[in-house]
C-alpha cells in the first residue's frame, strides 16, 4: 500500500521532532513531554502524538511543527519523514497532491470549529442536562476526567453569525468548502462553486442556497492523532442524526473515541459514536464504524491491535453486519453482546467500568462461536454450512494456534483427523494457498510462479507466465437494461517495462487468450496444458485492492442513490463521481455538471428561434427540449427536416443540437448509410436524447434505394411503436432487443416514400430562403456567440426537471391527453397526427416554464410565444396531411398514368373504337417512339391491363429515384375501399369483351373526367361491353 501520512504519524516520534528545535522535559507518569523553560506551555501529548504551545495559541501534529517551525510545505513534511523513519517514499501526483491539501484545510478549519462547539457544550444548560442523560460525565474528578472534555464533545446551537465571527477570527475564509458544511451559504452558489471547484448539488442551484449544520445537535468530532477530520451530529430534542454533505466535507469516517490510541492493546468496534464514547469513559479503546466499510487500509489499523472485539448493536442490523465483520477481522476477533441494545443504553442501566472489563474478559472468539453454531445445528444442511464456514476461519488462524486446537476442533466438529486434514487441504486450495498455508502464487522479478512439490514434498516454483500482471479494477457496465462485467488489467514486464492497462470482458477473462490479443508477443504464458488454468487463479488471487466501479453506458435519465441523475458523457449533471462511457461518437453528447449563468443561456436558447422562420426553428426547438421528457412523455414520432442541397437542415439541425454538446453541420452522430444494427444500437444509447441521422437521400442503385427504405422503415416504425427488432443467437436464444429510448431527428432531402412511415414523422420543410444568414445575422451570432451556452440551458433545464420529478410523471400524461383532444378539434384529423402535435408542443411548453423559472423571461411573454407555437404546429400539421394525401399509393398509382399519358410515354385506346387510331389517348402526335399501350377507355372509366399498368407505373417512380410503396395488390385493395374500382363480385377484375375477345382488366374510374363519380358510393351497372364472367375465370 501507499505511504500515507497516517502511516508516518503512527511511526514518527513528534517528540524527537519537537527536542530538535526546542529543548522537551519528559514527565513520565502523565505520558508527556514540556518545554524545559517554565511557564512557557509547550506540551507534548505522546499518546496522541499531538502538541500544544498555549502561550502562542499554537498546536498541531508533527506536520503543523514542521511547517510552523521549519517552512516545510506538506509533501516535504512527507518525504523527510518517511525518509527518517525508514517508510517507503510516497508518490504524489498532481490530483493526490490537491487531495492532501483539500484535506489538511479542512482538518484545519474542523479542528478550530471543535473548540468552538466544546465551548458552546459547556455554556449550554440544556445540551449538558442531555449528556448527562447519556450517562456521561459532566464534571469530572482529579482521577476521572469529565467525558465531554476528554471526548471533544460539543454542541451547536444553530447561531450562524456567532460562528461565522469565531472562524473569521481564527483566519479562516467563512466561504471555503469545510466551513460553508457548517454555516451555510445564501446566494451566488453557482459562482461560489465555480471557484472552489465544488460539484454542487441541484437543490443547492435552484434554490441558490446551501444549508448548513442544523441546530440544536450535539456535535461528535471525529478526532485523530490531534486533528480533526469531520463532524456528525445528533439532535438533542429527538432522534434524528446529521452528517456533513460529502461534497464539502468528504467521505463519512470512522470515530475514534478518547481511549483510543495506535499503541492500544485492545480495540472494540462498536457502530456509534455515542457507544464508542461510552467505552472512552471505561477506560476502553473504541472505534465507531458509523457505517464506514472495512476497506483494506482501515482493516490493517485494526489489526494492529492484540486483541479486536467487534460489539454491535443488539439488533437484526447488528447481527448481520457482525458476521460480516467478524469473517473480514478473523477467527480470534473476540464478539461480544452487550446486556441492552448497546453499550451506551447499558451504561444507562447500570454498566461499569468493571462490569465491561469482566465482559470483555469472557467475550468468546469468532471461531468458537461458529464452532458452538455447527454443534448447535439440527438442520443437516445449516450444519454443512457452518461447517464450511469453520474451515474459512481455519485457513487464517495462526499455524502454532491450529496445531494445540487441531483435535479439539475435529472432536466438535464430529470428524476423524484425516477427514479434518483433507478439508482443511481443499479450504486452502480453495482461498489459493498450498496444503501448508502459503500461498500458491507468487510474482517474483515481474514473472508469476506456481508453487509445486515432488514425491519427498520438497517445493519448487514453476514460471507460469513471463510478465506480472493484476486486475486494478472490476467495472460494471450498465446499459439501463443489462450489466456487463469487465476487467481492467495492468502487466509489468521482466524488464520493468509497463504494459498498457487493458479491459477485459469477464467472459472472456478464464480462457486468458487475452493477453496475447491485447499484449502481443510480449506476454509469453509458459506451455502446459494446464497453465491457462492456474495463471486465470493466480490473477484472480494476487490481485488486491481491486476497485470496484459502475459505469453507465447510456445518457439520459438514471435513479443513482435514490436520486434522478441525468446523464452524459461528462457524466451526471449536478453530482461528481458519476461515470458514463460512450462510444467515441457519442462522446460530442457532454453537458456541464455544473451550469453556468444559466439565465444568460436560456436568453440565447431563446434567440435561436429567429435563426429561421418559426415554422422550421420552433419545432427544432420544442424536440430539444422535449427528449428529456421521454421516460414520462410517450413520443411515437420522428422529426423530419428535409430541403435540398443548400436548404441548410444540417446546419440548423447541428445549432439545435448543440443544447447536447458541440456539434457541427458535419458531425451528426448517425447517417442512414449506416447498418441497421448500428443505428438501433445508438437509438437505444441516447435514452433521452436526441439522436440526429443524416443524409437520407435517393440511392443510385436500385439495392442500395431498397436497403435505405428498409432501414427507415423499420427504425422509425419501432420508434413509432415503441418497440425493438427481436432477433436470435445462433443457439436459438433471443438476442437484446434495443428499443429506441430518445428523439430522433433526420435531415433528408425528400420524405420517404412509404405511406406508412411518413404518418410516424413530424414533417418540417427547410429552404435557403427561410434561414437568416449572412454577416451579422441571427444565424451567424447564434453559431458564433450562442451555441456555446446552450448546453448550459440544458444542463440547467435537466436539474430543474430533476427536483419535480415525481410532480411531472404524474402531471405529463394527463397535458398531452388534453393537449392531444385540443388538437385533435383544432384540425388534426389523422390517426396519429394529432398526438404528435400534442407532444411536441409539451417540449416547448417545458422550455417556456423552465425560462420563466430562471428569469429569462415574464409569464405574459411566454404565453404568447406558447400560442404562437401551437399554431405553427397546427399549421405544419395541417400541409402535413395534404402532403400525406397526396403520396397515399391510390393518388400516386394515378399520377404516375396521368403524368405518363400527358408525355406520350403510355396510351389508351377506345373500347368501342380499339383499331381507330385517331381514337387513342393521346393522340398519335404526342405519342413518343416507345410509347406503351396499357389498356381501353371510354367517357366514364379506364380498363387497365392489370400487370401491364402496374409495372409501367412501378418503373414511372424507378426511373425518378422513388420506390412506388406499394404492391399490386394493395393498390387494388385500396382502390377498392374508396371505390374508385368496379370488379366483378368477389374481384379485383372484370372482362371487357373488346371486338370478338375478351380482356381481363382493371376497371377504374376516370380521375380527369368525373370526380364526383370516383368518389360515389354506387358502382355503374350499366357498361354494354362488360361481361360478368365466373371465379374460374379470374387469373
Amino acid at each position: 500500500m501507499t505511504t500515507t501520512s497516517d502511516d508516518i504519524k503512527e511511526a514518527a516520534k513528534i517528540q524527537d521532532i519537537i527536542n530538535e528545535d526546542e529543548q522537551l522535559k519528559a514527565e513520565r507518569e502523565h505520558q508527556r513531554y514540556v518545554h524545559g523553560q517554565q511557564h512557557d506551555s509547550l506540551v507534548v501529548d505522546t499518546q496522541k502524538q499531538y502538541y500544544k504551545w498555549n502561550s502562542k495559541g499554537e498546536g498541531g501534529d508533527v506536520f503543523t511543527w514542521l511547517k510552523l517551525h521549519r517552512g516545510m510545505e506538506f509533501k516535504e513534511a512527507m518525504l523527510y519523514l518517511a525518509k527518517r523513519y525508514g517508510l517507503e517514499l510516497p508518490k504524489f501526483n498532481e490530483a493526490e497532491q490537491k487531495a492532501i491539501e483539500a484535506r489538511r484545510a479542512r482538518e484545519d478549519v474542523f479542528t478550530a470549529a471543535a473548540r468552538f462547539f466544546y465551548q458552546e457544550l459547556s455554556a449550554s444548560s440544556e445540551a449538558l442536562e442531555y449528556v448527562k442523560g447519556r450517562g456521561w460525565n459532566v464534571e469530572g474528578t482529579d482521577e476521572t476526567p469529565a467525558t465531554i472534555k476528554t471526548s471533544g464533545l460539543g454542541y451547536w446551537t444553530g447561531n450562524i453569525a456567532k460562528l461565522r465571527a469565531f472562524l473569521v477570527e481564527q483566519q479562516i475564509d467563512p466561504e471555503c468548502p469545510a466551513a460553508v458544511a457548517l454555516i451555510g451559504l445564501r446566494g451566488g452558489v453557482a459562482e461560489w462553486a465555480r471557484k472552489w471547484n465544488i460539484t454542487p448539488r441541484a437543490e443547492w442551484l435552484r434554490e441558490d442556497e446551501i444549508r448548513g449544520t442544523p441546530g440544536h445537535m450535539l456535535i461528535y468530532p471525529h478526532t485523530k492523532m490531534g486533528r480533526v477530520g469531520y463532524f456528525s451530529g445528533r439532535n438533542i430534542g429527538e432522534k434524528r442524526h446529521y452528517n456533513l454533505p460529502v461534497e464539502l466535507a468528504g467521505d463519512k469516517q470512522v470515530f475514534f473515541n478518547q481511549s483510543w490510541k495506535p499503541q492500544a492493546g485492545r480495540v472494540v468496534l462498536v457502530e456509534g459514536q455515542a457507544d464508542a464514547v461510552t467505552l472512552g469513559q471505561w477506560g476502553v479503546a473504541a472505534i465507531g464504524l458509523c457505517g464506514a466499510y472495512l476497506d483494506e487500509r482501515l482493516l490493517a489499523l485494526i489489526n494492529k491491535h492484540e486483541q479486536i472485539f467487534v460489539g454491535l448493536d443488539n439488533d437484526r442490523a447488528g447481527e448481520n453486519n457482525r458476521d460480516k465483520i467478524l469473517d473480514q477481522l478473523g477467527p480470534m476477533a473476540r464478539t461480544v453482546e452487550w446486556p441492552e441494545k448497546d453499550a451506551n443504553e447499558w451504561l444507562k442501566f447500570g454498566g461499569t467500568t468493571e462490569t465491561c472489563a469482566q465482559l470483555l474478559k469472557n467475550a468468546p472468539t469468532w471461531l468458537d462461536v461458529v464452532l458452538d453454531r455447527c454443534h448447535d445445528a439440527a438442520d443437516n444442511d445449516v450444519r454443512d454450512d457452518e461447517t464450511r464456514h469453520v474451515f474459512t476461519l481455519l485457513i487464517k488462524l495462526d499455524a502454532f494456534v491450529l496445531m494445540r486446537r487441531r483435535t479439539e476442533i475435529a472432536k466438535a466438529l464430529n470428524l476423524s483427523s484425516d477427514t479434518f486434514d483433507a478439508l482443511l487441504k481443499q479450504a486452502r486450495r480453495e482461498a489459493g494457498l498450498d496444503d501448508h498455508g502459503r500461498a500458491q502464487y507468487e510474482v517474483t522479478a515481474n514473472r508469476i510462479f506456481m508453487r509445486v512439490y515432488d514425491a519427498y514434498g520438497h517445493d519448487r516454483m514453476v514460471c507460469l507466465a513471463h510478465f506480472a500482471a493484476q486486475i486494478v479494477t472490476d467495472v460494471v457496465e450498465d446499459d439501463g437494461e443489462n450489466q456487463v462485467r469487465k476487467f481492467e488489467v495492468e502487466g509489468k514486464l521482466p524488464s520493468g517495462k509497463k504494459l498498457p492497462r487493458v479491459e477485459v470482458e469477464a467472459g472472456e477473462f478464464g480462457q486468458m487468450a487475452w493477453p496475447l490479443v491485447k499484449w502481443g508477443t510480449q506476454a509469453v504464458m509458459s506451455a502446459g496444458s494446464a497453465t491457462k488454468d492456474h495463471l486465470r487463479v493466480a490473477l484472480l488471487t494476487l490481485s488486491k485492492e481491486i476497485e470496484m466501479r459502475s459505469d453507465y453506458s447510456h445518457t439520459g435519465w438514471r435513479s443513482i442513490d435514490g436520486e434522478w441523475r441525468y446523464l452524459s458523457a461528462t457524466g451526471a449533471v449536478g453530482v461528481d463521481g458519476v461515470r458514463v462511457r460512450l462510444d467515441h461518437n457519442l462522446r460530442r453528447y457532454a453537458l456541464p455538471t455544473t451550469p453556468e449563468n444559466v439565465k444568460e443561456a436560456v436568453q440565447a436558447s431563446l434567440r435561436f428561434l429567429e435563426v429561421a422562420d418559426y415554422d422550421i426553428s420552433m419545432p427544432l426547438l420544442a424536440a430539444v427540449f422535449l427528449a428529456p421528457l421521454a421516460q414520462w412523455v410517450p413520443m411515437f414520432f420522428t422529426l423530419w427536416l428535409f430541403g435540398t442541397t443548400g436548404s441548410l437542415k444540417s446546419t440548423l439541425t447541428a445549432l439545435a443540437m448543440c443544447h447536447f454538446g458541440k456539434f457541427s453541420f458535419n458531425t451528426p452522430p448517425a447517417s442512414w448509410t449506416a447498418t441497421q444494427n448500428a443505428l438501433e444500437k445508438l437509438a437505444f444509447t441516447l435514452k433521452d436524447m436526441v439522436l440526429w441521422i443524416d443524409d437520407f437521400t435517393s440511392q443510385s442503385t436500385v439495392s442500395g434505394q431498397q436497403d435505405l427504405l428498409r432501414k427507415a422503415d423499420q427504425l422509425l416504425r419501432d420508434w413509432g411503436n415503441g418497440s425493438g427488432r427481436t432477433r436470435m443467437r445462433s443457439d436459438l436464444s433471443l438476442r437484446q432487443t434495443f428499443v429506441p429510448r430518445g428523439l430522433i431527428i433526420s435531415t433528408a432531402e425528400q420524405l420517404p416514400p412509404i405511406e406508412s412511415i411518413n404518418s410516424r414523422l413530424f414533417q418540417i420543410e427547410s429552404g435557403p430562403d427561410r434561414v437568416t444568414r449572412g454577416e451579422g445575422s441571427p444565424l451567424t451570432t447564434a453559431q458564433q456567440d450562442d451555441a456555446p451556452l446552450y448546453a448550459h440551458t440544458m444542463a440547467g433545464y435537466v436539474l430543474w426537471i430533476a427536483g419535480q420529478i415525481d410532480d411531472l410523471a404524474k402531471r405529463l400524461p394527463l397535458l398531452q391527453s388534453e393537449l392531444t383532444e385540443r388538437a385533435r378539434q383544432d384540425g388534426g384529423s389523422h390517426l396519429r397526427l394529432p398526438a404528435n402535435l400534442a407532444t411536441l408542443y409539451i417540449g416547448f411548453k417545458m422550455f417556456m416554464d423552465f425560462a420563466v423559472s430562471v428569469g429569462a423571461m415574464v409569464e405574459e411573454d411566454a404565453l404568447a410565444l406558447g400560442s404562437v407555437a401551437w399554431n405553427v404546429f397546427i399549421g405544419l400539421g395541417g400541409r402535413q396531411q395534404e402532403v400525406a394525401l397526396e403520396e397515399k399509393p391510390v393518388e400516386m398509382y394515378f399520377g404516375a398514368l396521368e403524368q405518363m399519358f400527358a408525355q406520350g410515354i403510355a396510351f389508351l385506346r377506345h373500347k368501342d373504337a380499339a383499331e381507330i387510331d385517331e381514337r387513342a389517348w393521346p393522340s398519335a402526335a404526342v405519342r413518343t417512339v416507345n410509347c406503351e399501350f396499357l389498356g381501353w377507355y371510354d367517357d366514364r372509366y379506364w380498363y387497365l391491363l392489370p400487370r401491364v399498368a402496374f409495372n409501367s407505373v412501378y418503373g414511372f417512380y424507378k426511373r425518378s429515384g422513388t420506390v412506388f410503396p406499394d404492391t399490386e395488390r394493395g393498390v387494388r385493395v385500396k382502390m377498392l375501399e374508396r371505390k374508385l374500382l368496379y370488379p366483378n363480385k368477389d374481384r379485383f377484375t372484370s372482362v371487357l369483351r373488346v371486338g370478338q375477345s375478351t380482356v381481363r382488366v382493371l376497371m377504374v374510374a376516370r380521375p380527369d373526367r368525373d370526380e364526383s363519380l370516383a368518389l360515389s358510393s354506387e358502382p355503374v351497372t350499366t357498361v354494354t361491353t362488360v361481361t360478368t364472367v365466373t371465379e374460374s375465370e379470374e387469373n
